[in-house]
């Protein structure tokens, strides 16, 4: 199910350049993140059908021998860090232009300063400046 979703994920990716503000480099970086979880999730469909009931048994084929352990701390301990590491060393806000939050120019009338500005474009369009206010003892 895994290897699935992370196909399923490639293929959404090799889509986005046709997308707006997508470009290379955030395909390469999201592609380099996927190859990395599927050597992972490989190497998991690759172990699965040896089995064992004994947690002590160094039969072959089970990943107990220092043998066999190499390859599970290349193709997996070390996949997930390196994906860990790309996405921790480079400024990925700065590379895929987000802010501080993210992007939320879709949702900036929900933020206060959004509503804000939201009322006041509302009241240029009626053509009023402002709400008038009922004073006290004004007739």
């Amino acid at each position: 199910m895994a290897l699935a979703l992370i196909i399923f994920v490639t293929v959404l990716t090799i889509r986005a350049p046709h997308l707006p503000r997508v470009r290379p480099i955030h395909v390469n970086f999201i592609l380099a993140i996927l190859a990395c979880t599927a050597s992972s999730a490989i190497f998991r469909l690759a172990l699965m059908y040896h089995h064992t009931t004994s947690l002590t048994s160094t039969a072959s084929g089970l990943g107990s021998a220092p043998a066999e352990k190499t390859p599970f701390y290349v193709f997996h301990i070390l996949s997930d860090w390196m994906g860990a590491v790309l996405l921790l060393v480079p400024n990925v806000r700065e590379m895929f232009a987000t802010g501080h939050v993210g992007r939320l120019a879709c949702y900036v009338s929900f933020l206060p300063q959004g509503l804000e500005r939201e009322r006041r474009r509302k009241r240029r369009r009626r053509g009023g400046t402002r709400r008038k206010v009922w004073q006290h003892g004004a007739s």
